[in-house]
């Protein structure tokens, strides 16, 4: 229950926190946004990170008329509790003054079930931002989230893509930009501002299961690193925004040899002069062009297999076969991505060198 008495004392108090600087910077200047600088649709679960955040986008809204916000909570239907969040969200939003968009959307189906929640969340994201008239979603992912991320895509092989973590922004189409201003921003800075609020956030518990990645990370390897290099969380956050700029100059030079993404094969001689590394990313960019939907499963480590391939001595074809169907072959003289029709060459893992029969690359 919120105590009609204290919202305005509450907002006010929000406005005043140093974060609420950082968000209206980041909403103001960002030139990614900068087409529709006067509504914004803030994710709001409803848990310690995004409830702090509905607040300071009230204070923003009502002590500028440049900012309009709209909070939008997708209710996944997963847990029990998930309507009564709903509800919670709504109540702030409704206190607040602010206008709220509850989106329900259905998890089922064959896959991994965090991803498919993950999907289904950001295309109705998309969908109420539009519905709205909002040119940017806004989400609370923080220095911690950032942290979690770089750990685990460094654990699992990957190169410069994945050193960068989480976006600081991103492109979503149709006029809609995705803007993460928090990511510099400890967790317990949202955690702290929250409880100087009085808030009672609802806390999803799957977030410290130790049966997922993020929850054993969570609660093992990040409050580790933090004992011993206490800031770890902004720093490792800085170091990402440093790989973002070295993978936009990894892109530019990827332009320059590999083409646009209508283009499906490539000279191996020329491709063997160059680092297993760089033509790693190099695949990885045309396999995704051809089949966007392995995002989640293509990792630089399947990549630079390939790509450790196109430099040996072995001159007879090869080929490899992704989720989805896609393959890429590669012969004495080329490499080359292709649909899945091709016979009669040998088919390997990209996860190993050699195998005798088609395998997926291992997340």
């Amino acid at each position: 229950m919120i105590d009609p008495g204290t919202i305005s004392a509450r907002v006010l108090a929000a406005g005043r926190s140093p974060l609420a600087a950082i968000l209206e910077k980041s909403l103001s200047t960002d030139p990614s946004t900068a087409a529709t600088p006067d509504a914004s649709l803030f994710a709001v679960s409803g848990g310690g990170d995004s409830l702090p955040m509905l607040w300071l986008g009230a204070a923003i809204s009502q002590r500028s008329c440049l900012h309009r916000v709209v909070i939008a909570h997708v209710n996944h239907g997963l847990r029990p509790e998930s309507v009564l969040e709903a509800s919670m969200v709504e109540a702030h939003a409704r206190a607040v003054g602010l206008e709220c968009v509850v989106a329900e959307v259905d998890c089922g189906g064959p896959g991994n079930r965090a991803a498919i929640a993950r999907r289904r969340r950001e295309e109705a994201l998309v969908e109420v931002a539009r519905r709205t008239s909002c040119g940017r979603i806004v989400t609370a992912h923080h220095a911690d989230d950032q942290l979690e991320t770089v750990i685990a895509a460094i654990a699992r092989g990957a190169g410069p893509r994945g050193w960068r973590g989480i976006h600081r922004t991103r492109d979503l189409g149709g006029g809609i930009h995705l803007v993460r201003p928090f990511l510099g921003v400890p967790r317990e800075s949202l955690r702290e501002l929250g409880r100087r609020l009085g808030l009672e956030p609802a806390e999803d518990p799957g977030n410290e299961d130790p049966r997922r990645l993020r929850g054993r990370l969570r609660r093992g390897v990040c409050r580790e690193l933090e004992s011993i290099f206490p800031g770890a969380n902004r720093r490792v956050a800085a170091a990402a925004d440093h790989a973002e700029l070295a993978e936009q100059a990894i892109d530019r030079w990827l332009d320059e040899v590999w083409g646009d993404g209508a283009r499906r094969s490539w000279c191996r001689e020329r491709l063997r002069d160059l680092p297993p590394l760089l033509v790693a990313a190099g695949l990885r960019r045309a396999l995704l062009f051809e089949a966007p939907e392995l995002a989640d499963r293509l990792t630089e480590a399947s990549c630079r297999r390939v790509a450790e391939a196109v430099g040996d001595m072995d001159r007879s074809p090869r080929l490899w076969t992704w989720p989805g169907g896609v393959r890429v072959e590669l012969t004495s003289s080329s490499l080359t991505v292709q649909p899945a029709s091709s016979r009669g060459v040998r088919t390997s893992d990209p996860d190993r060198t050699r195998s005798p029969r088609a395998s997926s690359p291992r997340r």
